[in-house]
């Protein structure tokens, strides 16, 4: 694992030995693609729960158009994303802070694991974070949810799990601060 810095003192990103993205890269270019995301709803349509059914209007048979809402979501998580960093460089709310909620069954101190993502109720597109210190994240995971518990969504049963290692990584390493994660993180 290497974790890549992205914007000093603020957005870090988790690159693991298997890919050769880090994950802050790989969400938005697999999410930003329609041929990547249709082939997940190819796969994985008959798994939507009714609650996203409901919430998005979409048939479940309707891939296609499951496929265009994923990309455009992930065009306007980015767009919203990169306004939170200038916030956070300019002082202002929302931040991350804000924005990023805890997710459950994770640290909440000294690292806590957090998610995010929900820009409205049909929201399916979540993104997985450690912060070490306010408005510090690292990016660790990020993917479709289209089951109510994490755990049940194809692709994203791990979230929690990588999550938690790199939180143990960073304390057994004793990495706490900005200053210590920046000595390790790539540029």
């Amino acid at each position: 694992m290497i974790i890549w810095e992205i914007i000093p003192d603020i957005l870090y990103s988790v690159q693991y030995d298997n890919q050769e993205d880090d994950e802050y890269n790989r969400i938005f270019e697999e999410l930003q693609d329609f041929q990547t995301v249709l082939s997940f709803f190819n796969e994985h349509n008959l798994k939507i729960n009714d609650y996203y059914e409901k919430a998005t209007g979409i048939p479940r048979s309707d891939k296609e158009a499951y496929a265009n809402k994923i990309v455009q979501e992930a065009l306007d998580l980015e767009d919203r994303l990169e306004k939170l960093i200038e916030n956070v460089e300019n002082g202002e709310t929302p931040d991350f802070h804000s924005e990023f909620k805890w997710l459950e069954g994770t640290r909440l101190q000294p690292i806590t694991g957090l998610k995010w993502g929900e820009i409205d109720s049909s929201s399916m597109i979540r993104i997985y974070a450690a912060e070490l210190e306010h408005n510090c994240i690292i990016i660790v995971f990020g993917g479709i949810k289209i089951r109510h518990q994490l755990s049940d969504s194809p692709l994203l049963e791990d979230a929690k799990r990588k999550v938690d290692d790199l939180i143990s990584y960073l304390i057994t390493e004793g990495i706490l601060t900005r200053e210590e994660l920046k000595l390790i993180a790539k540029r």
